[in-house]
This record gives structure tokens, sequence and C-alpha cells, in this order.
């Protein structure tokens, strides 16, 4: 269980899990990473990581941008943190030059079932 952040009540995902369903990364405060400096970065990306898999007990190697506002050239220093993709919302298409930190991603909203 993770404690939930809007309604300080628990939230149980073992229902979840236990049916295939991967729990990845938004951060651990939501910042937005573009104005953040790299070792605040760091622990974000580290924290959020480690606090799902702790709790979770699955491999987190994806995250999402919160805000959908990245920042360029940061690649290595996502890599280094343990992840293999990072998920942005813009419309763009995948070609083989694309950074695999930059994969576009779609989000669903709370009412999506």
């Amino acid at each position: 269980m993770i404690e939930g952040r809007s309604g300080g009540g628990q939230i149980y995902f073992g229902d979840w899990t236990a049916k295939g369903v991967r729990f990845q990364s938004a951060l651990t405060s939501h910042r937005i990473l573009k104005y953040l400096a790299d070792e605040e970065i760091v622990t974000e990306l580290t924290n959020s990581k480690a606090l799902i898999e702790q709790n979770i007990g699955d491999p987190v190697d994806i995250f999402c941008y919160p805000n959908a506002r990245y920042p360029s050239g940061k690649s290595e220093l996502y890599s280094k943190c343990g992840y293999r993709l990072g998920v942005k919302i813009d419309n763009e298409f995948l070609t083989p030059n694309t950074d695999r930190y930059h994969i576009f991603g779609t989000g669903l909203g709370s009412s999506a079932t």
C-alpha cells in the first residue's frame, strides 16, 4: 500500500498488479523537470523509482514527464537513474532517430475504465 496524495488514504495496488498492470514513475513530487537542477532531477527520479519498487515489488524503468514539460539533453542522466524510457505527451512521430527518453505517450483521465 502507498499513501494516496489527494485523499490521504491508502491505495492498494495488489489487484491491479495481479492482472498484469505495471506501475511506472511520474516522479515523487510531480515537479516539472525543466525547472530543476540536475541534482534535483536525480533525487526526484531515484526516490520515485525506489518508492514504487519497494511498495509494489515490480521493477520501474519508465517514467512520464510531469505536465508534459521536459528538458532536452538529459538522456544520460535518466539512464544513470535506472530508467530505460521516458514518455512525453506530444504529438510527434517516432523515427529511428527518436531519443528513447522522449517517446510519445497518451494520458488517461481518472474516469477511464
